[in-house]
């Protein structure tokens, strides 16, 4: 199983940008580098998706999908994910995540 972790270090989320690959959902976008290590990641989402709350919301959701779904992981790497539309459905967010694990690791 791989250890899943938040990423705090800078440097690596500027290469994660400026390297990274991309992909792209209605409502996320992802920066990713796979490798064999562990999985650690960092969330980001702008001010102009609305108050606090729901901003929270948004990235408790993100974080919640994300360790449901440790399992899927069969290696690590290093992911940047940007929140770019918020409301919708807790479905809907999973399905977007789970498509993300599952093809890129």
């Amino acid at each position: 199983m791989v250890k899943i972790k938040r990423l705090q270090n800078k440097k690596i989320i500027k290469k994660l940008l400026s390297f990274g690959n991309v992909y792209k959902t209605k409502k996320y976008k992802f920066y990713f580098i796979p490798q064999k290590e562990d999985f650690s990641y960092a969330i980001s989402v702008s001010k102009k998706l609305g108050i606090a709350t729901l901003r929270n919301k948004e990235k408790r959701w993100l974080r919640s999908i994300i360790y449901q779904n440790r399992f899927l992981f069969k290696k690590g790497g290093y992911a940047f994910i940007v929140i770019k539309e918020s409301g919708g459905l807790f479905s809907d967010a999973s399905n977007e995540v789970i498509s993300f694990i599952s093809q890129n690791f």
